[in-house]
């Protein structure tokens, strides 16, 4: 494939990823930054699988980034955490399960935070009410024979 026909035709992340991933296996100049180039170099093809297990490895840190010597402005132009950070968005939505809070979640996701901190809020206020009172919550009391 020419990098004349991969900027005329638009990629879809899976295959932009699998572009990087590849082109990186070749030079492994970066192998020891983190988990990701390790699991990398174990194969020379990436299946979809493959490329959502790296996806999950990656944190985002983007020390391969900066190290990178075919980054933008280089006809390359690879930026191996925001292509993984793509797959990993795309595998969350298709995988996560149930399919309508997942769709929610990705919709409006601070409301969805902040009604998880409510009910939380609200699951450790019961608790703390159903909690025992009175004498048979205190201290034992130890007889000397």
């Amino acid at each position: 494939m020419s990098l004349d026909f991969a900027a005329t035709t638009p990629l879809t992340a899976t295959e932009e990823a699998r572009r990087q991933i590849e082109i990186c296996n070749a030079c492994r100049y970066c192998e020891g930054f983190c988990s990701v180039f390790p699991a990398m170099t174990r194969s020379k093809a990436f299946a979809d699988g493959d490329l959502t297990h790296l996806s999950n490895l990656c944190h985002n840190c983007r020390g391969c980034h900066y190290a990178c010597q075919y980054t933008a402005p280089h006809e390359f132009d690879l930026n191996i955490p925001a292509a993984l950070a793509e797959v990993r968005q795309d595998s969350w939505e298709r995988l996560a399960r149930p399919q309508a809070l997942a769709r929610m979640f990705h919709e409006r996701g601070v409301a969805m935070a902040g009604l998880l901190v409510v009910a939380l809020t609200l699951f450790f206020a019961l608790i703390a009410a159903a909690r025992p009172t009175g004498a048979r919550g205190s201290a034992p009391t130890w007889r000397t024979i």
